[in-house]
C-alpha cells in the first residue's frame, strides 16, 4: 500500500528506528513498553508502525520500528508528513523511550537508570565505548580479540 502512495522510483517509503531494550526487564514487560512507546509517540501521530522484537532472551534485546512517512487517516494514506524528519522529534523519541524504560524498570524493581543523553550532555568524563558490530562481536563471543574489542577493554 506504501509504494502506490509514492510517484517517485526513489521515494523513501519508511523510516526505521532501532531500540535497546534493557536485558533486566521481563520479556512480558519489554514488549508491553516498546509499544506503549510506539502508541504514544507514533500511532498517536498518525503514523503506521510495524515492530520486530529480536534477541528477546539474549544480550542484546532490541526492537525495529518501521514507521510511515506519510500519515494515515478515513481515507487512506495522506501526504507525506516532512516534520517527523525534524532532528527535533529524534531528541524527544529518545527522551521518551529512556522515560519508558525507567518507568519499566522501576516496577520491575530496579533502581538503574537510563539516559539518552551524551556522556558530554550528562556532564560525565567518561570515555564512551565504540561499538562493536555483528562481526567482531561474534568474533569476540568465540574468544578472538578484535581490535575494536581491544580498545573497548582499554576505556
Amino acid at each position: 500500500a506504501v509504494e502506490k502512495a509514492e510517484c517517485r522510483k526513489n521515494s523513501q517509503l519508511a523510516r526505521e528506528i532501532e531500540l535497546a531494550i534493557p536485558r533486566e526487564l521481563p520479556q512480558d514487560a519489554a514488549r508491553e513498553t516498546v509499544l506503549a512507546f510506539v502508541r504514544e509517540n507514533f500511532v498517536s501521530q498518525g503514523m503506521i508502525a510495524d515492530v520486530a522484537f529480536h534477541h528477546m532472551d539474549k544480550t542484546n534485546p532490541h526492537a525495529h520500528i518501521m514507521l510511515t512517512t506519510r500519515a494515515v487517516g478515513p481515507a487512506g494514506f495522506g501526504g507525506k508528513v516532512r516534520d517527523w524528519n525534524d532532528r527535533t522529534h529524534a531528541e524527544a523519541w529518545r527522551a521518551s523511550w529512556a522515560d519508558h524504560a525507567n518507568r519499566a524498570l522501576a516496577n520491575a524493581g530496579y533502581q538503574e537508570e537510563i539516559d539518552h543523553r551524551s556522556y558530554e550532555r550528562q556532564g560525565l568524563e567518561k570515555t564512551p565505548g565504540i561499538h562493536l558490530g555483528k562481526s567482531a562481536c561474534a568474533m569476540e563471543t568465540r574468544g578472538i580479540e578484535t581490535e575494536r574489542g581491544e580498545q573497548n577493554r582499554l576505556i
